[in-house]
Parts: structure tokens; C-alpha cells; sequence
């Protein structure tokens, strides 16, 4: 009696785990993978089995949560029912096949240049356990490759000297632009010596469909803070939009292009007052 009482508090109730196939995944691609069920010192009711692709989320100023009491939260990308209910005698060991489609516009975690500091994406597994307080709840972090396309304008701000900083997911949307999840992954550069005078950073927002790629530049410049001192601060926000064909991205000289855009948006005259 006393297991049974314990159990319904989390106290040495069934246990979930992940157990994803491959090490790594690109959006729009399929994870396979299973969850492992493990019975604890007594029968449970297992109400629903599911995974879901979640991602850890800063919350923006505009969201309907508040930030300030939420800075952080783990959204769901996508959720797959994979159980149904059942009896978890003590001691079992289950293993329940899963296969999950990420969305297009899924969040990479990695490039040719390293890990990008500050993603945390996974395959939760969450068993919902009938009359208990605390439910079986599991995370696996994987890692998110980027399309060829992708990677191709990744290369090309590495090749013009810009070194990746940090990324950083946002509760919010891009005006004009047509996305499936409710937030934006923005992967921010510290910009080369010859744009450093006038460029604060530079921000990274990839939209990806199954067709195209849409790729959102953000750049903060800096402004005189008048015509007769030489200070500098944060200032003016300049977009840059380029979008193309998965199949078209290797046609393009992205190093020219992106360095012309950029010289551009330095040279055009910034003063406060």
C-alpha cells in the first residue's frame, strides 16, 4: 500500500527514457528512435505515451506570457502520440518505437564552425500515469545539421570575416514574412575589422520551407551621437532579405553579395542629433 501511495507522488514510480537512433538531424528530416518504458515497485495505469521535438525559447517583450516571469520556456515544435493505455507491471521494461518529422524551420545547433552557443533542442517523452500527482517525463538533446543551403550562407559570413557569437531562439515573428513556429532562431556575428566602426552586429534568421530558403539579415549600427563628437553608440536597424531555391543556393556568390550588401548598409551615414 505504502508503494502505491509513493508511486502516485513520483517516489519509485514507471520511468520514461529517449533513445533517438542518430546522433544528428536535419530540418525537415524524420528522427526514429524509441522510448524505453520501465515499471516501478508497483502497478501502474499508463493513460497515453507521446513525444514531442521541443526547444528552449526566450520569451520577447511583445508574447502573450511575461517575459519576466517566463524568460525562459520549452515549447513544442511538433507532438506524436505513440502509446495507449495500459497496465506497467512492476519491474517491466518496455521499448516503444517513435519517429518524429521535424519541421522546416527547426533550429540548428551546429555548423561547420562548431556547437552555436545557447540552443537546446531535444525529443521529450512524456508518459501521462493515470491517478498520480507527477507524471514520467524524459529529454534527449540532439543535434540540428543545417541544410546544404543553409550552410552555404554560413560559410560565406565565416569567409568574409565574420565570427559567430551566439544564437539565440525569440518568441516572436519577422513583419511580411511567412513562418510555421512561433518564434526565431537569430545566430549573431561579431562583425571584421573593416565594418567594426560601423556595425554593431549582425543578426542571422533563417526561414527554411520543403521549396526555398528564406534568409533574414539583421544588422545594428552604430550612429554618431552627433555631427561635432567622434562617440559612437547603438543605433539604427537595417533588414536585408534574400531568398532562393534549395537547388539555386550554390549558384550564387554569397561571399560577393553578402560583402557588397554589407559594405553598403556601413557607407550609408548614421547621426543622432
Amino acid at each position: 500500500m505504502l508503494k502505491k501511495v509513493l508511486a502516485t507522488f513520483g517516489h519509485g514510480g514507471a520511468t520514461v527514457e529517449v533513445l533517438p537512433s542518430v546522433p544528428e538531424v536535419a530540418p525537415g528530416e524524420t528522427v526514429q528512435g524509441g522510448v524505453l518504458l520501465l515499471g516501478g515497485q508497483t502497478a501502474q495505469e499508463l493513460g497515453s505515451l507521446s513525444v514531442d521535438l521541443v526547444a528552449e525559447v526566450h520569451m520577447a517583450e511583445n508574447s502573450t506570457l511575461d517575459p519576466a516571469a517566463h524568460p525562459t520556456v520549452t515549447l513544442p515544435l511538433t507532438k506524436v502520440e505513440i502509446g495507449n493505455r495500459r497496465t506497467i507491471a512492476p519491474g517491466e521494461s518496455v521499448m516503444v518505437p517513435f519517429e518524429i518529422v521535424l519541421p522546416w524551420e527547426t533550429p540548428i545547433t551546429i555548423s561547420r564552425s562548431g556547437y552555436l552557443s545557447g540552443m537546446a533542442v531535444g525529443i521529450r517523452a512524456e508518459a501521462d500515469l493515470v491517478r498520480t500527482f507527477v507524471d514520467a517525463v524524459a529529454i534527449a538533446p540532439i543535434v540540428v545539421t543545417p541544410l546544404p543551403s543553409q550552410q552555404r550562407i554560413l560559410d560565406a559570413m565565416t569567409n568574409i570575416g565574420f565570427v559567430p557569437k551566439a544564437a539565440d531562439l525569440e518568441y516572436n515573428s519577422l513583419r511580411g514574412v511567412e513562418q510555421q513556429l512561433p518564434f526565431i532562431q537569430e545566430i549573431e556575428y561579431e562583425p571584421p575589422m573593416e565594418f567594426v566602426e560601423h556595425l554593431h552586429d549582425v543578426e542571422l534568421t533563417f526561414v527554411a520551407r520543403a521549396q526555398d530558403l528564406q534568409v533574414v539579415v539583421e544588422v545594428d549600427k552604430r550612429v554618431r551621437v552627433s555631427k561635432s563628437e567622434d562617440t559612437t553608440a547603438r543605433g539604427e536597424t537595417t533588414m536585408g532579405d534574400f531568398s532562393l531555391s534549395h537547388t539555386e543556393f550554390d549558384t550564387v556568390d554569397w561571399e560577393d553579395r553578402l560583402q557588397s550588401w554589407l559594405t553598403n548598409v556601413a557607407r550609408t551615414p548614421a547621426i543622432l542629433a
